[in-house]
C-alpha cells in the first residue's frame, strides 16, 4: 500500500450505485485478503441482478 498505510479488513461502500464497480475496485486495492467487503443495497431480493438501475424493482 502506497504510503505505509495498513490494509483494511473491512470495508463498507454506502454510494451511488452507478459509480458502486469504481468503489468496488478502489476497496480492492486498500484491503488485505480475506478482508470482507460490503456494499449497501446490493442484494435486494436479487432485484439489482439484472443491471439495470432504472428499472422498477432497482428503485424500491
Amino acid at each position: 500500500m502506497a504510503g505505509g498505510v495498513e490494509p483494511f479488513d473491512f470495508v463498507f461502500i454506502d454510494a451511488d450505485k452507478p459509480n458502486s464497480p469504481a468503489y468496488l475496485a478502489a476497496a480492492l486495492e486498500l484491503t488485505r485478503p480475506g478482508a470482507v467487503i460490503a456494499i449497501d443495497n446490493a442484494v435486494r431480493d436479487g432485484a439489482d441482478v439484472d443491471g439495470d438501475p432504472k428499472s422498477e424493482a432497482a428503485s424500491t
